[in-house]
């Protein structure tokens, strides 16, 4: 009787492991009909569009001045962000969170004061996000990282901003809050593999995280010429340790296709963080936003 109440015991625990433990699948793409540059490309815009409508706010005050000096910066840091995208389902509902590396985009008056004026302009590139659609910019402080009650982390507060774990934290927090619901279906768009510190945030931290039911992550595979475009193989894979890791988990572009998927991402990135082409969008939007209140007034 003893033995058989043990079993039932150890029974138990082991369905709710099993209960609680997602499917986390972690694959790299490599369909040249994939929409997955397209989904990343959406993000890009979306995240230019908060820099722009937060830009608009900012210098619609008289004491700020439009400078192309200033405003280049938030755009060329872009281009050197990693970026992810996570989209939470739950019934009928998707909420989306663009994320990237790093702080939310500042113009140059803003990267060095941490004064009220930065909060303001983070609460302005947030307020263009649209109805389930959140834009991760703020960092994660080293208090917050070292949090007990948080469950997910990176392998150390160094990597603790990098795209992937400040996507999961946020829906984490959103979970907690009540914002949505636990038992969704979470799919994921990264613009390369996750690096060696934020993977295990999929193969382990995930997987054993009883709030989702599932997650779908997907990368583009990386091209050598990311890393160098002189440098041999050989020479990369021993002296550059992200080179050695993409190489080690089969995620550098082996063929043409799958070199376009990458290209297909990183020059739209490019033309979008261009000045010429931000401002001439700007502008639009500027003249658009115009129209529409000179309607509503004649109404």
């Amino acid at each position: 009787m003893i033995i058989i109440k043990k079993f039932s015991i150890i029974l138990c625990v082991l369905i709710a492991q099993h209960a609680w433990s997602a499917n986390v699948t972690v694959t790299k793409i490599t369909d040249k009909e994939s929409l997955v540059p397209s989904k990343l490309n959406n993000t890009v815009d979306r995240i230019i569009s908060a820099y722009s409508g937060a830009n608009r706010k900012y210098y619609a005050q008289p004491e700020n001045q439009w400078a192309k000096k200033e405003v280049r910066v938030g755009l060329d840091s872009l281009q050197k962000r990693s970026i992810a995208r996570f989209e939470y389902k739950y019934g009928s509902t998707k909420r989306i969170y663009h994320s990237f590396s790093g702080e939310t985009l500042l113009n140059k008056p803003l990267v060095n004061n941490g004064g009220a004026a930065k909060e303001q302009f983070k609460t302005w590139s947030q307020e263009e996000m649209r109805e389930n659609e959140v834009l991760v910019g703020n960092k994660i402080s080293e208090a917050d990282y070292e949090n007990v009650e948080r469950y997910f982390k990176a392998s150390s507060f160094k990597q603790a901003n990098d795209a992937e774990i400040k996507a999961l934290r946020q829906i984490e927090t959103d979970i907690s809050e009540g914002i949505i619901p636990a038992g969704g279906k979470l799919t994921v768009y990264v613009n390369q593999i996750p690096c060696e510190s934020c993977m295990p945030l999929f193969e382990e931290q995930l997987k054993e995280w009883p709030e989702i039911a599932s997650a779908e992550v997907s990368y583009l595979p990386q091209n050598k010429s990311y890393f160098s475009k002189t440098t041999s193989h050989e020479m990369l894979y021993q002296d550059n340790d992200a080179y050695r890791y993409s190489y080690d988990r089969g995620a550098i572009a082996e063929t043409t296709e799958e070199e376009t998927l990458q290209g297909a991402f990183t020059t739209h990135r490019l033309n979008k963080t261009r000045y010429g082409n931000f401002l001439e969008e700007y502008n639009n939007t500027e003249q658009i936003a115009a129209q529409e209140e000179a309607t509503a007034c004649a109404i």
